[in-house]
């Protein structure tokens, strides 16, 4: 049970973490996967790596409704 809570508590911080990436973009502006490393690190001292802060930030985003595709998505690597 306690493992299962923790896992909540840290999904709770993703969200939150994800939804302060998003409102602090101004419109038309991109948000990254290193923008929510910043401010995981940031709010709670939490280290994400790269796929879990795209992935938490993938799903944010379409929960809020955006439309998240491979062609607005991209790679800074790219």
């Amino acid at each position: 049970m306690e493992k299962r809570q923790g896992m909540l508590h840290t999904a709770k911080k993703l969200i939150f973490v994800a939804d302060a990436v998003i409102n602090s973009a101004e419109i038309g502006t991109e948000v990254t996967t290193r923008d929510m490393q910043e401010k995981a690190r940031q709010f709670f001292n939490l280290e994400l790596t790269d796929e879990a802060a795209t992935l938490a930030l993938v799903a944010r985003l379409e929960e809020r409704g955006y439309l998240v595709t491979p062609d607005n998505v991209r790679s800074l690597d790219a």
